[in-house]
């Protein structure tokens, strides 16, 4: 089932895509256990072709191939003789660049009719009403026939407030005082440990971005642990950050030359090819960075991303939550959030300065996608790559929703940068990757698989085998340091160090062994037939709504560029990440992702294998087009919230949901009183204090009221005494999401809560029915409890 296909019609109806939405951090189970993952990783092969050990281009010396290691070398390295590994690549024949033109321009022709004739599957919720990817391009630009404006025109219609734009103001300038600090931090830290050629230009401060923010993340849960949050701990240090990164930059020594570069002319855009690249994804960046600061309708997030951190500021502290199991997965972009509610003092708003922070991510990863591509390409290249990315609707989705995709995807492009850094024996920049492979698993526990895997491989592969060893031992330290201490919380909470996985070795924490099946068969790989392997494969190319159609139109022709080898290592790279989607996951979207930046750096390459003039016009119309269609959808609501300077308080209201927005009134439940929502856990902007459980953890209604030893109820006055002890004061069932869970293929609901138990607490007198403006044919029934502590006070509601 595909998540999220109707999030744009309603965050709370049931049926758009539950299956897989409480799913950010997770992987199967018993995946690292599955002997079938073993043919997954043609990683070794990459090793083979990657950036140390392919040709560079004629006229110009490879970064990763230099004459000599400038760097420290921790030991010999076993030469690898390959007849005509440093000779150029052979200068393409007329023939040979006309047959690549023609096939280039007609398979991307054709890819790009197949893409733009695909149908939009989250367009609508059935199948009958939804509509193709060229009718939505057709809408663009011209009004349809019933007169309904342009989705253009509609986009510029929503701009007409900007009054409003005032309310976000001081969560934008608190974004950019915090990520400032967190980046001369990552700076400081960077000088520290010193890698080799990073002390200049956009390199050392995505690096230092990228090691700033992992650490800002480690030190707020350090202080959440040990209860101190609140904006003066986080104020002071943010300013002996600031203040010592000064101290340090008045006495830095005289900064390293820029490295020479002997590129082609052909490597380097002109500056009319800059400013045009740049006009065109900017929309998309400056639109992601207002969007992101609406309140999210997303379920994940709404029911983990932002409501983790929410509970953590209400308590003050940051202790274990049995009720919610996603909040023992490594919660590093969850911190940010976190970091922002003690800032403000407001959950709320700090959940929107967290959406900020992670937007920025967006183009952090467009400008780490670029310094790759430049590094393994050339700088046009790499502009072109950064674009691409940039333009991608995927990467707008992940900008706009609290979200982890869009720090594993920056982290992930950092940890191999720098993997290809130290492989030349730059054991500085092996610590580095280290630690940025680290972050990627704070991310995401996945980041092991997609991330530090890979970033290992490349780093030691065919190395002498002193050095690779030393290199190894130097990443894996790396990354035990940054995420070590999510590991460390979790043994400390529950034994096992990686909660809820590997239960098998390390147990089931409060889980019954029952619970824990039940999660691992939610989260492992449906089938391995070949029918769905061509599904996934089809997802990814063509019929995920948020591809981009340049991505996989141009990722082939990169075999047409000069240096091929390289090519051929990313291709590898690209398949071996499938393969591990396919093969370890249980195969949500989102779980593919870590391949894209590769993609997108093969696409850039298929762009500009040809500098000939009808090739750069092929290029830049597709460019154009795609930016026509990109744009244009990620304004509509199937991508995200496009009410751009709507007032941030209506649309909080707007996106609360029907349960929600009962508990949230005053006229049914007190702010002071306390909510058991069954079946929903999507709790996050609930205004009184809830009580809640993931369908993962254990039910708190059947842990309140049912009978130990058997299936009916326990006795009425310990029922009373639990309700009590809890402080229930109203308790809210959703029936819809119940049945959703419960139906085929999906993760099940335990089978005690029916209507049944309902009717019969109702006549032992310990609930009451109230009547709601939804009728009592609503899905969603509301009791209150009218016997508990605060009987006295609300017996007249």
């Amino acid at each position: 089932m595909r998540a999220s296909c109707g999030e744009a019609f309603s965050a709370q109806r049931p049926g758009s895509g539950i299956h897989g939405r409480e799913d950010d951090d997770v992987r199967a189970v018993n995946a690292s256990q599955n002997t079938l993952g073993l043919s997954v990783f043609p990683y070794l092969l990459v090793c083979l072709h990657a950036g140390s050990q392919v040709g560079a281009p004629q006229n110009r010396q490879s970064r990763y191939n230099p004459p000599s290691h400038p760097g420290l070398k921790l030991g010999k390295e076993r030469p690898i003789r390959h007849a005509k590994e440093h000779l150029p690549p052979k200068e393409p024949t007329d023939v040979s660049v006309g047959m690549g033109l023609l096939c280039g321009f007609a398979y991307a022709a054709v890819f790009q009719i197949s893409f733009y004739a695909a149908t939009l599957y989250g367009s609508a919720p059935q199948p009958e009403n939804r509509f193709a990817r060229w009718q939505l391009m057709e809408h663009a630009a011209l009004p349809a026939p019933d007169g309904h404006p342009s989705i253009y025109a509609l986009a510029l219609s929503r701009f007409e407030t900007p009054e409003h734009l005032i309310q976000r103001l001081p969560l934008y300038l608190a974004a950019i005082v915090f990520l400032a600090a967190a980046t001369l931090a990552g700076d400081l830290l960077r000088h520290w440990i010193g890698p080799e050629d990073s002390g200049r230009g956009l390199r050392r401060w995505i690096v230092a971005f990228g090691l700033g923010m992992g650490a800002a993340s480690l030190l707020v849960q350090l202080l959440g642990l040990a209860g101190l949050l609140g904006r003066v701990p986080l104020s002071i240090v943010m300013a002996l950050v600031v203040t010592g990164w000064v101290v340090w930059w008045r006495r830095r020594p005289s900064p390293p030359a820029d490295r020479s570069s002997d590129q082609l002319a052909a490597d380097r855009p002109s500056t009319i090819e800059r400013w045009a690249l740049s006009l065109l994804v900017a929309p998309f960046v400056l639109l992601g960075l207002l969007a992101a600061a609406l309140p999210t309708m997303d379920y994940d997030a709404l029911a983990y991303h932002l409501l983790g951190p929410k509970e953590y500021f209400l308590a003050g502290r940051i202790s274990y939550l049995p009720h919610n199991v996603y909040t023992s997965f490594p919660f590093l972009t969850e911190m940010w959030s976190l970091a922002g509610m003690s800032l403000f003092g407001d959950w709320f708003l700090g959940g929107l300065f967290g959406q900020i922070v992670i937007a920025t991510f967006g183009l952090a990863g467009g400008l780490a996608v670029g310094v790759l591509a430049e590094d393994l390409f050339g700088e046009r290249i790499g502009w072109w790559s950064a674009a691409i990315y940039l333009s991608t609707p995927w990467i707008y989705r992940l900008s706009v929703h609290p979200y982890v995709e869009g720090p594993l995807l920056f982290y992930g492009v950092l940890t191999l940068l720098a993997s290809l850094e130290g492989r030349m024996g730059r054991w500085r920049w092996a610590l580095v990757s280290g630690l940025l492979a680290g972050f990627a698993v704070g991310c995401k526990y996945t980041g092991v698989v997609f991330v530090g895997l890979p970033a290992f491989v490349v780093l030691v592969a065919m190395r002498d085998g002193r050095l690779a060893c030393r290199l190894g031992a130097i990443f894996v330290g790396g990354m035990l340091l940054s995420a070590g201490p999510w590991f460390l919380r979790n043994l400390l909470w529950t034994g096992n160090p990686v909660y809820p996985l590997l239960f098998e070795l390390f147990g089931v924490g409060e889980w019954t062994a029952a619970d824990a099946e039940k999660f691992s068969k939610g989260h492992r790989p449906g089938n391995y037939q070949v029918g769905s392997l061509i599904q996934s494969a089809r997802e990814v190319l063509i019929e995920s709504d948020w591809q981009s159609a340049l991505v996989f139109a141009f990722a082939p022709l990169a075999f047409l560029h000069r240096d091929r080898r390289k090519a051929l290592s990313l291709w590898l790279l690209v398949l071996g990440l499938f393969g591990a989607f396919w093969l370890l996951t249980h195969r949500l979207d989102r779980f593919w992702l870590p391949l894209e930046p590769f993609a997108v750096v093969l696409a850039g390459v298929g762009m500009c294998w040809s500098a000939r003039l009808n090739w750069k016009l092929v290029a830049w119309l597709s460019f154009s087009v795609a930016v026509f269609y990109n744009l244009a959808y990620c304004t509509t609501p199937l991508v995200g919230l496009p009410y751009y300077t709507a007032d941030i308080h209506e649309a909080r209201l707007r996106g609360q949901g029907t349960a929600i927005q009962l508990v949230n009134s005053p006229e049914f439940v007190a702010p002071d009183e306390t909510v058991l929502f069954v079946g929903l856990a999507a709790v996050y902007n609930a205004l009184p204090d809830a009580r809640y459980n993931t369908v993962f953890d254990r039910n708190l209604l059947e842990k309140l009221v049912r009978d130990p030893d058997g299936d009916g109820l326990r006795p009425t006055e310990e029922i009373r005494q639990a309700f009590e002890e809890e402080g229930i004061d109203v308790v809210l069932v959703d029936w819809s999401w119940i049945e959703l869970y419960r139906s085929a293929g999906n993760y099940g609901f335990p089978d005690f809560v029916t209507p049944k138990v309902f009717q019969e607490l109702t006549s032992r007198g310990m609930l009451r029915p109230v009547q709601t403006p939804l009728g009592p044919a609503s899905p969603i029934q509301v009791y209150r409890v009218t016997d508990g502590p605060l009987i006295g006070r609300d017996s007249e509601r």
